[in-house]
């Protein structure tokens, strides 16, 4: 493997620790098991998707913007989404915590430009990217509607 491979396994890792998360919530909230069942299997998708793209970049080399990309990053994120799984395995946790967490972290994501890491004219390359960002900010937006219900409950 190389650089390019290497960062798109460790952001596929990142997005099914993402959905581990958010599997973490469904089964610790069982009134909202089916909103984060769904958010969780759109995580795994994403993994998916940048697994398959693991061919098209090893025929191209040079695409991994060093500039943008943290391995560091990736790899305290992941550490990080590790202890917050187990901690509401132990303790639970409330639906607005979960949702003002899961907003946070979809929201960094967008923030750090997660999604520019690699400079490429291919087109399908560009499509996956793109489909990640929408679909990351489809995620915050519906975690912000919830949590605006959330907090207009307790009113």
């Amino acid at each position: 493997m190389d650089a390019n491979t290497d960062l798109l396994e460790m952001m596929a890792v990142h997005e099914e620790k993402v959905s581990e998360l958010y599997q973490t919530y469904a089964a610790a909230l069982p009134e909202w098991r089916a909103f984060w069942t769904t958010i969780a299997l759109e995580e795994r998708s994403h993994a998916a998707w940048l697994r398959g793209l693991k061919s098209k970049l090893e025929a191209e080399r040079g695409l991994l913007n060093r500039e943008r990309f943290n391995s560091t990053g990736i790899h305290t994120s992941v550490d990080y989404l590790q202890r917050k799984c187990e901690e509401v395995r132990e303790k639970g946790t409330t639906p607005l915590r979960a949702l003002i967490l899961a907003l946070d972290l979809e929201g960094s994501l967008i923030e750090k430009e997660y999604f520019l890491v690699y400079k490429s004219d291919l087109v399908s390359i560009q499509e996956v990217f793109n489909k990640l960002r929408e679909q990351t900010a489809g995620h915050r937006q519906r975690m912000q509607d919830k949590i605006n219900e959330e907090r207009a409950k307790q009113k």
